[in-house]
């Protein structure tokens, strides 16, 4: 008997296979037709006895290719074209987007060790940690008992790290679910820390508690005194210099800056703009991804290697023109994060990883609603990983990057900074 059309309801856009797989399996199954995606189409008798049954099987399979193409985002669905049964879109699929090699599997586990709740909520937190487990459940072979012990194992191993990547306000909750390891379950560890997570919210409406940040400016004072400009309020500068006062100095600024600019080659004093938080909100030790960055910065020395003292005049200009120098350069070196030509500007209230910097290496930034990562095109090895804050800014924090090498020199870096910083205005 032919069916009905088939409905699949989510586009297969090439990073959620395995969302998409399950999707649809349970409508084929629904349907009754699943054994489509692993069975071969039969064969015509010799009396045409099962011409019917024949007929009825390529018009159920013409429909199963239906609901797989049109679930497939534009893009790819010429790439399906040369297949005639379902079984053979299924499998090409498969083979495509499920990877089994070891450099996949070595940065799943990569990702399992670093991921934490940090700003997501529970539920999003658990969303993100279900995609990583989910893919990595599907690297393991098949086992021919039920339940199968070495999966029973593995995902008990993923209930302990998800319960241990919540953040500590969840302390009290999270050693009572470890003690209770016997009869702890994925499903228990959500359900109870969801609850707890209302019961939090509750309590911070009743007392009236929140937290917010705002983009802005660094805001460092860069003069010796802390007291704020008697014009404009701000402590970046003092009040003979401000601009909103002075406006001719202001235009006498940018004139200075365009001559420069206009010059021979590119001077070595300049500035670039960079998009900056208050530190309300940021954890010191975040390196936040930034395309409006010309190149990488840090306001904290201590976290680089190799430094040497920057003489060129090289600076930062902020969104509200503030100008911050920048004093030395060196590379950050630590377990989780390899990238060299980092430049101390003390100012500032962050730690900035230049987009643009990073595609320099021959690298592909990739972002979607939750998570970020960078991926290295000469190799596809993914060299670094991380996730977007939930709460406002939302920014995106890199947990490890190890960049390749690459020619570029710190001397370069600079070079064109100051000529990216002749011509913003």
């Amino acid at each position: 008997m032919a069916v009905n059309s088939i409905v699949v309801s989510i586009v297969l856009d090439g990073q959620n296979y395995p969302e998409w797989a399950f999707c649809v399996q349970t409508a084929l199954r629904g349907h009754g037709l699943l054994f489509h995606l692993t069975d071969d189409a039969p064969v015509l008798a010799d009396d045409r006895r099962n011409a019917a049954d024949l007929k009825t099987w390529q018009i159920n399979d013409g429909k199963v290719m239906a609901a797989m193409v049109n679930s497939t985002k534009q893009s790819m669905i010429m790439s399906l074209s040369k297949f005639n049964t379902a079984k053979e879109i299924w499998s090409h699929l498969k083979n495509r987007f499920v990877q089994d090699s070891g450099a996949l599997l070595h940065t799943l586990m990569q990702q399992t060790h670093v991921i934490e709740q940090n700003d997501m909520s529970i539920d999003e937190y658990y969303s993100a940690f279900d995609r990583l487990m989910s893919t990595l459940l599907s690297m393991v072979p098949a086992c021919t008992t039920t339940p199968c012990p070495a999966h029973q194992f593995i995902e008990k191993f993923f209930t302990y790290r998800f319960v241990m990547g919540v953040r500590a306000e969840f302390d009290s909750l999270r050693a009572r679910l470890l003690h209770s390891s016997d009869t702890l379950t994925m499903a228990k560890a959500l359900s109870e820390l969801l609850a707890e997570e209302t019961r939090l919210k509750s309590m911070s409406y009743t007392t009236g508690v929140s937290s917010h940040s705002v983009l802005a400016a660094a805001q460092k004072p860069r003069s010796s005194s802390s007291q704020p400009c008697v014009h404009c309020n701000k402590t970046t500068h003092r009040s003979e210099n401000c601009f909103a006062k002075f406006p001719e100095k202001l235009a006498d600024f940018r004139a200075r800056r365009a001559t420069r600019g206009r010059g021979a080659g590119p001077s070595p004093r300049g500035s670039v703009a960079v998009a900056a938080t208050s530190s309300a909100g940021t954890s010191s030790s975040s390196w936040v991804l930034d395309s409006g960055a010309s190149f990488h910065v840090t306001s904290d020395q201590s976290q680089l290697a190799s430094t040497t003292p920057v003489t060129e005049g090289a600076s930062v200009q902020t969104a509200d023109g503030t100008l911050c120098y920048i004093t030395h350069k060196g590379s950050l070196c630590d377990p989780h994060f390899t990238v060299p030509n980092i430049f101390f500007v003390p100012e500032l209230s962050m730690d900035l990883l230049s987009v643009g910097q990073i595609t320099d290496h021959n690298c592909f930034v990739g972002f979607d609603d939750s998570s970020c990562f960078v991926q290295d095109l000469r190799t596809g090895e993914v060299i670094g990983t991380g996730r977007r804050r939930r709460a406002a800014p939302r920014l995106y924090i890199l947990d490890t990057l190890r960049l390749p090498s690459s020619t570029a020199s710190p001397a370069r870096v600079l070079s064109a900074a100051s000529a990216f910083a002749a011509s913003f205005a």
